[in-house]
């Protein structure tokens, strides 16, 4: 090959690669930028609703079992999983709290699957139930044949 041909060559191979780094630090710029987003809105809505859930247990939604395992030996939390392994509890220290775990960077990439336990009085429960059998009976009405 040529000087010339091997310096073009040299060229575009560089500017492809350094191409490539550069829509790779926009596209981890912009996962960063949205786990800081949904970081910041969870931890709004923690301090909005404090004292209606338990400061020192984080529901887990859509993970896995490995998933489950790694945070809670991370936080060093007790873990209660459900059998399929896509639902569990963590059961914090009493020195942490679930507003404390999501204002570290650390647990950013995990906050969209954390949801606050709710706590929930028995009375509330009662109303719930007894509408929801107001709402079945009068849907069922509808499906009733004479």
């Amino acid at each position: 090959m040529k000087t010339g041909t091997v310096k073009r060559l040299s060229v575009i191979i560089v500017s492809a690669v350094l191409l490539a780094a550069a829509v790779i630090a926009v596209l981890f710029a912009a996962k960063i930028s949205k786990q800081t987003r949904i970081q910041n809105e969870f931890v709004t809505k923690l301090e909005t609703e404090k004292g209606r859930y338990d400061e020192s247990t984080i529901l887990l939604k859509n993970t896995s079992k490995y998933e489950a395992e790694l945070l809670a030996k991370k936080l060093g939390a007790r873990l209660r999983i459900s059998s399929n392994g896509r639902f569990a509890v963590l059961y914090l220290d009493e020195n942490t709290s679930i507003i404390d775990v999501c204002r570290d960077d650390r647990y950013k990439k995990y906050i969209a699957s954390f949801s606050p336990d709710y706590k929930v009085r028995a009375a509330e429960a009662e109303e719930a139930e007894e509408e929801n059998i107001h709402i079945a009976k009068w849907i069922g009405c509808f499906f009733v044949r004479g």
